[in-house]
């Protein structure tokens, strides 16, 4: 019977269960595969999906709410499982159900960037703007298509793309709930009672600096064309400072997608409970001070409570430093109308010729401290640089004379 419980504390999968692996049976190492995972969870839910969504808008002609939407279906999916996986899990075997969620993780990334392997090429429009520059003037010629193809054929996959997307993050937040669940659970079960708090910070500081690096790789990755898979990006008429721009949003899914399945592995290894408790030096800031603190003053359930009331207290206190607010400008065609005419739409008679986009936010400002959302809404015609700096003054044809560019008042 000793022979058995040794044996089902081993580390493997299945009847693999190698002497020279043993060393990876210990909650120190099982910590670190999970800081591994929740650095990549953070990473892609928290951090890549959010920066992606205005290029996920622009590529599949997505509305506000329906990217909205696909946020919050990681939260819905994660909903769907937590409850019942919360009282269910505690009697299954803990790891096989974490590694079994990391492995439908990295497949949900993989849904969720099939839209761009499926897909046809993105059909941009090469306007004046991306041949001649930034400046985004009204023009009346005009512009040509980039693709022959029937672009509303193409729209009518959308649906099915946005389907795909909303599988995918559901598929994502069902994936992380035996991690977030019954992983600190396996932590709390396996180490000593002063340990644990300190552990589980750690895993949660680990999903914090995913989401960091999360915003600043997925953003690096927009200035990636789109299509790099598909055509020589070398000679693309398009910039990355162009409004018809879309970046390569999919990069990071198909980063995380080996990602993922690697830390599975080994997760899958460790048994039900583990042979003893090893402690790990280290320290940290944010969520790990918690768990240090409690180690440190050795809080007990009262302590605890008194901890976080205190905490909260402070976080209540320095909350209104976020309704702080600057006065925003009347914006033409949105909380004001043009001084032609009488109205709210970008769209009026002074620029419905001019073949405006709204792909690109490029806001001026004329002597009233009106804002337009471009030079081209504006009816702008001409960009003058004077004195051979940088400051962009535009001419208009019609009765209101521009400030530049980059007035301090904007």
């Amino acid at each position: 019977m000793v022979a058995n419980q040794n044996e089902d504390r081993r580390y493997g999968c299945g009847p693999i269960k190698f002497s020279c692996t043993q060393r990876l049976n210990s909650i120190r190492w099982h910590v670190f595969w999970q800081c591994i995972f929740t650095f990549f969870d953070g990473f892609i839910v928290s951090g890549v999906v959010n920066v992606i969504i205005p290029a996920l808008e622009k590529r599949y002609e997505l509305s506000s709410s329906k990217s909205a939407i696909i946020v919050s279906a990681n939260d819905f999916g994660a909903f769907v499982l937590l409850i019942f996986l919360g009282y269910f899990g505690e009697r299954r075997h803990k790891p096989k159900l974490m590694g079994a969620g990391i492995l439908l993780m990295a497949f949900g990334c993989l849904v969720f960037s099939l839209p761009q392997f499926i897909g046809e090429k993105y059909a941009y429009t090469i306007s004046d703007s991306s041949k001649n520059g930034s400046d985004n003037l009204c023009s009346t010629r005009n512009t040509t298509s980039s693709c022959s193809s029937d672009v509303g054929e193409i729209k009518e996959y959308f649906k099915v793309y946005y389907a795909l997307f909303i599988v995918g993050q559901m598929l994502l937040g069902i994936g992380a709930v035996p991690m977030f669940t019954i992983g600190l659970s396996y932590i709390d079960e396996n180490c000593k009672q002063k340990l644990t708090s300190f552990y589980i910070g750690l895993t949660l500081c680990s999903d914090a600096v995913g989401v960091a690096t999360g915003y600043i790789v997925g953003g690096s990755f927009l200035n990636v064309f789109v299509d790099v898979d598909k055509l020589d990006v070398a000679n693309l008429p398009l910039t990355s400072s162009d409004p018809q721009w879309v970046g390569a949003w999919w990069i990071g899914f198909i980063i995380a997608v080996p990602a993922f399945i690697l830390v599975a592995f080994p997760i899958l290894g460790y048994p039900r409970r583990l042979p003893g408790a090893i402690t790990i030096p280290g320290s940290g800031g944010g969520m790990i001070f918690g768990g240090y603190m409690v180690k440190r003053l050795n809080l007990k359930l009262r302590g605890i409570i008194y901890f976080c009331c205190i905490s909260i207290g402070l976080a209540a206190l320095l909350g209104p430093i976020f309704l702080s607010s600057c006065p925003s400008q009347p914006l033409a065609g949105v909380s004001t109308d043009y001084k032609v005419e009488i109205g709210t739409s970008l769209i009026a008679g002074c620029n419905n010729d001019c073949g405006c986009t709204t792909a690109g936010f490029e806001p001026i400002c004329d002597q009233n401290k009106t804002v337009y959302f471009s030079p081209c809404h504006a009816g702008c015609t001409k960009a003058i640089i004077t004195n051979g700096t940088k400051v962009r003054y535009f001419s208009f044809s019609q009765t209101i004379t521009l400030r530049p560019r980059n007035h301090p008042r904007l």
